[in-house]
């Protein structure tokens, strides 16, 4: 199966998977918030910029999905150059957010991976994201 393929089917798996995990879902609302506007319009919470939310979504929806995106899978759902969306993986590496895992199919291919830290972060913002919209 070629990387577009297996992409599109992991979505499909994630839009599927999406309603019995609000974590997956409010990775696919960010996601599908960015594909939808320009970037100078795309919203962004505490990351330094929307590349940095967007690839945030882009390795927690793999996460969730049980699919982890390759570096390549991030460059084209960021769609910015190979040199910067490294520069921010390991800027968060070095903060303790992402680490790189070698692919169980291809062990020369490198896959994002969230830490706990990442995780439970990701999780808090979710969870008071979905208080706040109780209180609507």
């Amino acid at each position: 199966m070629d990387a577009v393929a297996q992409r599109d089917r992991s979505r499909a798996v994630g839009s599927a998977a999406a309603t019995a995990n609000p974590y997956l879902m409010y990775a696919e609302f960010r996601l599908a918030k960015h594909r939808a506007k320009p970037t100078s319009e795309t919203f962004r919470y505490f990351r330094q910029t929307v590349h940095h939310s967007v690839l945030w979504m882009v390795v927690m929806r793999g996460h969730y999905v049980g699919d982890l995106p390759s570096l390549k899978d991030c460059i084209h759902e960021v769609e910015i150059s190979k040199d910067t969306v490294r520069k921010i993986i390991n800027d968060a590496r070095a903060k303790g957010y992402l680490e790189w895992r070698p692919s169980p199919d291809d062990r020369r291919k490198k896959l994002v991976a969230p830490t706990r830290q990442c995780i439970a972060e990701f999780e808090s913002l979710v969870d008071a994201y979905s208080r706040l919209l109780q209180g609507f």
